[in-house]
């Protein structure tokens, strides 16, 4: 009942001042700050099917409350998300997450960090990516200004939403330069990192928009974006598929018709699938895909959790049955009717810490019904999560939250043992092609 009265509390302050407050030069009045804080609270409480089944009640209402407590008369939107964010994340799902101002924060004007990193998820080490200003590629960042790399990794993780410690290190890794702006901005930077063995001292300044963009384009390897999904021949015996998304069923659908002709005609045995750093997507796009290579019905999902409540509704602009309601899943979808018109080789799938929503999913489904061979790390989505999100905006720092509203269970999931889909072979997921590669050589 006091969780009940806790949020009540919540509410009505939210109705009751969402008028209050008014923008000064570009920046949130306190009131301001406070009113978005208790939408956003009340949101989360609205929409999620369990908003404390991580962050009880009391912890997660007493940061709440603390947090506009702390509000000053005035502040950005940056500030806003730098006290708000951690909130959030807090809920510990991966879909659920307050998106970071990059509009407001990184002005065209901005002096820059100037270099690029990536942080390891495996070992939450920082290390250079391209050769920029004379820093060599591949150094591994020791300190900036005197705060260590695992020092600067746990003042950001607050801010990664996610199930896993893994995962969230994914999300350090693709927002670390918005985070670094936010946490250790400087005019100037004394940077230790390690080269060749040896610790190097070097004292760089920041940089405009205009130098970093030209020295990247000196200094950094290009990588090819594929924006959907491709396939290749490797060999006689191999071909390669890379699947960057799950966004589009059709688009996947035109994919693998041809592909699956190709390959059948031209007798190649061994598939690979790469849906590393596969973000997600929908499962009707994965369906799609498992229906070119399973030889037998599959379903991805076993029990749906949902909780829609007027403001679902209206939000999703879809016919949902209002309520808490569980679904069976007992119906399985079909592989391709006509055997011509499946590969019928040997399936690998290329898996990593950030595969993630629909991509998870599709591994978690070819493991289980041993449709293929997985290589790499354990994805990033479990087994049972949350998902389907609906968007929201608050109403005046205009900042993102993103929030789900339905809990899954992949098919002969264990709630007691949830985890990611696990690899057949485990490998870093740099090298998981060339393991496979390997394999089918011999």
């Amino acid at each position: 009942m006091k969780r009940f009265f806790l949020i009540l509390i919540f509410v009505q302050t939210f109705i009751c001042t969402m008028n209050a407050g008014s923008t000064d030069n570009g920046k949130l009045s306190r009131q301001q700050a406070i009113d978005d804080l208790d939408s956003l609270v009340y949101m989360l409480c609205e929409v999620h099917p369990n908003v404390f089944s991580v962050c009880t009640p009391t912890a997660f209402l007493s940061q709440a409350n603390a947090i506009k407590q702390a509000f000053p008369d005035s502040l950005t939107t940056l500030d806003f998300y730098r006290n708000v964010a951690p909130l959030v994340a807090a809920v510990g799902d991966g879909h659920t997450a307050l998106y970071f101002p990059y509009k407001d924060a990184f002005k065209k004007d901005m002096p820059r960090f100037p270099l690029m990193v990536s942080v390891d998820a495996n070992d939450s080490t920082i290390t250079t990516r391209g050769t920029l200003f004379g820093v060599p590629e591949g150094a591994k960042i020791v300190s900036i200004n005197g705060v260590s790399s695992k020092e600067m990794i746990e003042k950001m993780l607050p801010y990664a939403s996610g199930e896993r410690t893994f995962f969230r290190l994914t999300n350090v890794n693709n927002g670390f330069l918005a985070w670094f702006y936010m946490l250790y901005n400087a005019a100037e930077y004394d940077i230790q990192y390690i080269e060749n063995g040896k610790i190097v001292n070097r004292k760089m300044h920041s940089v405009s928009i205009e130098e970093k963009q030209k020295e990247m384009k000196r200094g950094m390897k290009e990588v090819p974006q594929n924006d959907f999904a491709s396939y290749r021949i490797i060999n006689k015996k191999a071909a390669l598929m890379t699947v960057p998304h799950f966004m589009n069923a059709q688009e996947l659908a035109d994919v693998c018709r041809k592909m699956v002709a190709d390959l059948n005609t031209r007798h190649i045995e061994n598939l690979i699938i790469d849906i590393r750093n596969n973000g997600g997507g929908t499962s009707m796009a994965g369906d799609t895909l498992l229906s070119y290579i399973a030889k037998t019905p599959f379903t991805q999902y076993e029990k749906v959790w949902t909780k829609v409540t007027p403001i679902t509704q209206k939000m999703t602009r879809r016919h949902y049955k209002q309520g808490v309601n569980f679904y069976i899943i007992d119906k399985k979808k079909q592989p391709q009717a006509n055997a011509a018109q499946r590969f019928n080789g040997k399936v690998w799938v290329l898996v990593n810490h950030h595969s993630f929503s629909a991509a998870a999913s599709f591994a978690w489904t070819v493991k289980a019904f041993k449709i293929g061979t997985l290589v790499g790390e354990e994805a990033g989505g479990m087994n049972v999560s949350y998902g389907d999100v609906v968007g929201y905006v608050l109403p005046h720092s205009k900042l993102q939250l993103s929030i789900s509203f339905k809990r899954f269970w992949l098919f002969g999931a264990d709630e007691n043992n949830i985890h990611g889909a696990l690899p057949d072979i485990e490998v870093e997921s740099n090298k998981a092609l060339e393991v496979v590669l390997d394999r089918i050589s011999h």
